[in-house]
């Protein structure tokens, strides 16, 4: 689930899937903009059936963060 959410960063952001590392900052290293959190949380919606309030995310920075907040989400799911 880890790489499945990595990838999805990526396409989300423009980005490769290998430039993306759980240490790396949402808006620093990446340089994830307010709106692309939108079409993030929107695409994590629609390829793994799973919705996360966006309010959940205001205190996230890493994408190891991110990938736990999507698991977590995905466990209360089943």
């Amino acid at each position: 689930m880890r790489e499945r959410v990595k990838n999805i960063i990526a396409q989300t952001l423009g980005l490769e899937a290998t430039d993306i590392e759980e240490e790396s900052t949402l808006k620093t290293d990446l340089g994830m903009e307010i709106s692309q959190l939108g079409e993030l949380l929107e695409n994590i919606s629609q390829r793994m059936q799973v919705e996360i309030p966006p309010e959940e995310t205001k205190e996230i920075e890493t994408v190891g963060e991110f990938i736990d907040l999507v698991e977590q989400y995905t466990k209360d799911e089943i």
